[in-house]
C-alpha cells in the first residue's frame, strides 16, 4: 500500500473531526467504505488545484471512486446541506442571527476557453466572451445562492434566475443591495411582490467617476475575491477550464469546507448531536492540540 504524503490542499485533523461530523453516514451493508477523509482530501486536491480527476495521485484513494463521492454529494444535496450548517455557525460565532435577512447581489464575466461551453457568450460592456457568475452573499461576505449564465445575458436577467431558483433560501431576506445594472422599477416592484424583498440601488456621489468601494456593496466583492484566494487564480481567474456551468457552484461548496471550518475550528465543541438537529455548543476555552 502508498504510503499518502501530505498535501497543501489536505484537511488537517482538527478541521477533517470537525467535518466528520456533517458527513453523511454509511448503510452499513455492501463493500466496506473508502476511507471518507482521503475522499475528502481528494475531492479538495483536484478541485483546488484545477487538475482532470485521472491525474488525481495514487496515493489518494481511486479517481473514479473520488469522482462518486463527488458527484452522489452533489446530486443528493449533501454539499448543499453541508454549507448551510457552516454558513449558520459562522454567522453565529460572529453574533448574528443564523438566517440572513439582508444581502448583496453582483456579478461578474469570466473568459472561458474553446470547445463544447455551456453558457457562453460575449459582454460587450467587459469586452469578455465566455460566463457571467450572478453571486448574492449576505452582509458578512458568505454566499447565499449562485447562479452562472452566459456572459451575454444581462445582470437584471441573471438575478431572476438565482430569485427564481433559490426561492426557498430567501424566505428571509428582506433587502438586496445592488448596483445600477439592476434598476428597473417595475422590475423592483415585481421582486418586491413575489419574493417580499426591497432591492435598493448603491450608486456613486454625484459627480464621483470611476470605480468607488460602496459600504453596502463591499462585501460581495470581497467575496469573489476571496474564493479567486482559496481556489486559485487558474480555475476562476480570467479564464476557466470547467466547461460545465454547474461545477463552479460545486467548487464554492468544497472550498467553504476549508474556509470556514478554519474559523470554526478555534473555538472548542462540547457537543454534536445528530446531523438532522446539528448545533455546534461552543465553549470559550480553545480546541486543544
Amino acid at each position: 500500500m502508498i504510503k499518502k504524503q501530505k498535501y497543501k490542499t489536505d484537511l488537517t485533523d482538527k478541521q477533517m473531526e470537525f467535518i466528520k461530523e456533517l458527513l453523511p453516514k454509511g448503510k452499513g451493508k455492501g463493500r466496506p467504505r473508502l476511507n471518507i477523509e482521503e475522499v475528502i482530501n481528494g475531492i479538495l486536491y483536484v478541485v483546488v488545484g484545477g487538475i482532470a480527476w485521472h491525474l488525481l495521485p495514487n496515493d489518494f484513494p481511486k479517481w473514479k471512486s473520488v469522482y462518486h463521492y463527488f458527484w452522489k454529494w452533489r446530486k443528493n444535496g449533501e454539499w448543499e446541506r453541508i454549507y448551510g450548517v457552516l454558513r449558520e455557525l459562522e454567522r453565529e460565532r460572529q453574533g448574528r442571527k443564523k438566517e440572513a435577512s439582508a444581502g448583496c447581489l453582483d456579478s461578474q464575466s469570466v473568459k472561458s476557453v474553446g470547445g463544447k461551453q455551456e453558457a457562453r457568450g460575449y459582454d460587450a460592456g467587459k469586452k469578455i466572451t465566455g460566463r457571467k457568475r450572478h453571486l448574492l452573499v449576505d452582509t458578512i461576505g458568505l454566499p447565499i445562492a449562485i447562479e452562472v449564465s452566459a456572459a451575454s445575458e444581462s445582470d437584471q436577467a441573471g438575478a431572476k434566475k438565482l430569485l427564481i431558483k433559490n426561492k426557498d433560501k430567501l424566505k428571509n431576506i428582506k433587502k438586496i443591495w445592488v448596483d445600477g445594472t439592476y434598476r428597473g422599477e417595475d422590475w423592483h416592484q415585481q421582486v418586491k411582490q413575489v419574493y417580499g424583498i426591497d432591492l435598493e440601488l448603491v450608486r456613486n456621489d454625484e459627480g464621483v467617476k470611476g470605480f468607488v468601494a460602496q459600504a453596502k456593496r463591499w462585501v460581495v466583492e470581497e467575496s469573489v475575491r476571496n474564493f479567486v484566494f482559496y481556489i486559485g487564480k487558474r480555475i476562476l481567474g480570467e479564464k476557466s477550464y470547467y466547461h460545465k456551468a454547474f461545477i463552479f457552484y460545486s467548487l464554492v461548496k468544497r472550498v467553504s469546507l476549508m474556509a470556514y471550518s478554519q474559523r470554526l475550528i478555534s473555538t472548542k465543541f462540547m457537543t454534536l448531536p445528530s446531523r438532522k438537529n446539528f448545533r455546534l455548543v461552543y465553549s470559550s476555552s480553545p480546541l486543544s492540540t
